[in-house]
């Protein structure tokens, strides 16, 4: 598979991830109280840093494993966690 579809694939199924985390939010805190969004966003810049070590440190890794779960997965819960990585990177 491609390397665009890798990321397709990732950014899909962690966008109904997100979708779904801002529902239960929104049932467990009500409308008035947008805490799903920056949940999400702390949560997903913490799994990009512990996913971008964990590339770095094994270099061997698969590059579709981390298309698929940094630039695609994470990505598709939250655009912050993919410029944190890069800020980090670069």
């Amino acid at each position: 598979m491609g390397p665009y579809l890798i990321v397709f694939a990732g950014a899909g199924s962690d966008g109904m991830l997100r979708y779904g985390l801002n529902g239960l939010s929104l049932r467990l805190f009500g409308p008035d109280l947008s805490i799903g969004t920056p949940i999400i966003n702390v949560l997903g810049s913490f799994l990009m840093s512990l996913l971008g070590g964990w590339f770095l440190l094994r270099s061997g890794s698969s590059p579709g494993w981390r298309l698929f779960l940094t630039t695609g997965g994470l990505d598709g819960v939250t655009t912050f966690s993919t410029f944190s990585l890069e800020a980090a990177l670069h």
